[in-house]
């Protein structure tokens, strides 16, 4: 099964050098064919009584193919950069947006693995690891559906951002995670398949002020330093102790109830390690959510 799954991830790279070599040998041919089409009496002329000037225009061939290699190799190393930092993200370095820290409001969704201990004994680490890539790669989703910006991915859990303008719109945040779940569920047959159990996550959702700042020398990224991290990150461990699908707190409530008639359950309030007042928390339930 293992092996199988490092077939693919070959033979996706082995796509990649196939569709650019199939996409030269087209434009190539393209340009042979139009050539005879235009002037075939020339090139046979060339062919015939002037091999020198033949030598000349195989040059200009050859020159053009070169030219569209390297244009196509360029794309495909945009493409790979592009997926590693992030959509847009790669810009933003270089423009400097955030050399200088800056305040932002911004909401955080935190999606972690359920008992991922358990599975990782029962799977191994390597299929356990194997399965969440794909489950990793469904959440992608989110941010094209959801406008939503991958922060960070922490061993078994990965952690969205938006800005409060762009999370509020169209309840972006709120139903990112039951989209997810509904896109895990598509692939039952498949995980039950490649690993014989359903993957399972928790969800909890923080909204409030954070600093965004570039850091790193060697390597940059784009770092945000809040509050609605440290609580947010604390409620997916709160998920097991309440029972519940979906946590988040206060603010993060207050602002799904002023705009839609979802209903909400208050859960009480738990300490939050470095904050003096207890955290209030509220739970939703995305069974019936409506994506």
């Amino acid at each position: 099964m293992l092996n199988q799954r490092f077939i693919r991830f070959a033979d996706y790279r082995l796509r990649v050098v196939f569709m650019t070599l199939s996409h030269l040998f087209i434009f190539a041919l393209a340009v042979v064919i139009i050539s005879l089409l235009f002037d075939g009496a020339g090139i046979l002329n060339f062919i015939i009584n002037d091999p020198e000037s033949l030598m000349e225009y195989s040059k200009l061939v050859f020159g053009f193919v070169i030219y569209f290699f390297v244009v196509i190799v360029l794309l495909i190393i945009g493409k790979e950069v592009k997926e590693i930092f992030g959509p847009g993200i790669l810009f933003i370095i270089l423009m400097g947006k955030y050399y200088k820290p800056r305040e932002e409001d911004r909401y955080f969704l935190f999606i972690d693995l359920k008992s991922s201990t358990g599975l990782t004994n029962k799977l191994g680490i390597m299929s356990y690891t194997s399965m969440l890539q794909e489950c990793f790669k469904l959440s992608s989703k989110i941010m094209d559906k959801f406008q939503g910006e991958i922060y960070q991915y922490v061993e078994d859990e990965v952690i969205f951002t938006w800005p409060r303008k762009k999370g509020l719109n169209n309840l972006n945040c709120y139903k990112a995670f039951p989209f997810f779940k509904q896109e895990l569920e598509k692939h039952r047959s498949y995980f039950e398949r490649e690993f014989n159990l359903m993957p399972e996550f928790k969800p909890s959702l923080d909204v409030g002020k954070i600093v965004v700042a570039e850091v790193g020398q060697i390597k940059k990224e784009i770092s945000y330093i809040a509050d609605a991290l440290n609580v947010g990150s604390r409620l997916i461990g709160a998920c097991n102790q309440f029972a519940t699908g979906f946590l988040m707190t206060k603010p993060a409530a207050d602002e799904l109830k002023e705009r839609s008639a979802i209903k909400v359950k208050d859960k009480g309030s738990m300490p939050v390690k470095g904050k003096d007042e207890e955290v209030r928390l509220f739970s939703m339930n995305t069974d019936n959510f409506l994506i």
